[in-house]
């Protein structure tokens, strides 16, 4: 978890780290995508999955972001409010 400040500058596709636990397989990542969007991205050599929590309301603001894996789901959560949970094993 981490609080991510959210100043609306990077609306590209282009995601920014939060957590990165490198590349080596498996691993796990929380980004912030489109400057605004939390991202979970766990992967392994046969292949990725990712989930997102709710966008950041608005910008110029700190935003709560935390990320879980219970062994069978990824939820991700934006100020406590949980995204759709994603089944990854």
């Amino acid at each position: 978890m981490a609080w991510v400040w959210v100043d609306g500058n990077d609306t590209s596709t282009q995601a920014e780290a939060i957590i990165d636990a490198g590349s080596a397989w498996p691993y796990c990542a929380l980004y912030l995508s489109g400057g605004v969007t939390p991202t979970m991205i766990m992967g392994s050599a046969s292949g990725n999955t990712s989930a997102t929590g709710p966008a950041a309301s608005g910008v110029r603001q700190w935003v709560h972001v935390a990320a879980t894996w219970t062994g069978s789901t990824m939820t991700v959560y934006t100020n406590g409010v949980a995204g759709t949970p994603v089944n990854y094993t």
